[in-house]
């Protein structure tokens, strides 16, 4: 059974359609973005997705790449469906954000395993330990 959550093709706008919504959308979701994003010291920032950061994601992506097929809406929709957290769970994205060579030899050694050291402490104290979904763990570096 596939969630009501997840997209599907027809949640997917075509080019010309997202064209004409996509600086509208493109200013809603910076505000979404900013209110689920967190930074955890000066290089990591952890930002919380949800469905809509995801539909915009994958419109942004067949836009870049000129996907028109639906095969290839298809192959982003199974990149990023698994990132759109069911009821009761979190799902987030790690960035480490490095600008320069020197910064990249600093902090690159330090960071190394970052990704399986997260833990989240909620509100009642309990704890829940990060997990990396195996096929983006295979594209880490």
């Amino acid at each position: 059974m596939t969630s009501k959550r997840k997209l599907t093709l027809n949640d997917i706008l075509d080019h010309r359609a997202y064209e004409r919504v996509r600086e509208e959308r493109r200013n809603e979701i910076i505000e979404v973005k900013r209110r689920r994003r967190l930074h955890l010291g000066t290089v990591v920032t952890v930002a919380f997705e949800n469905r809509a950061t995801m539909h915009n994601q994958i419109q942004e992506m067949l836009r870049v790449e000129r996907t028109v097929t639906d095969e290839g809406v298809m192959e982003e929709l199974r990149a990023y469906n698994p990132m759109i957290p069911e009821p009761g769970q979190l799902c987030a994205t790690l960035f480490i954000e490095l600008t320069s060579e020197d910064q990249m030899r600093e902090w690159l050694p330090k960071l190394v395993g970052i990704e399986k050291s997260l833990v989240i402490v909620l509100a009642d104290g309990s704890s829940v330990r990060c997990t990396v979904d195996e096929q983006h763990a295979e594209g880490l570096t």
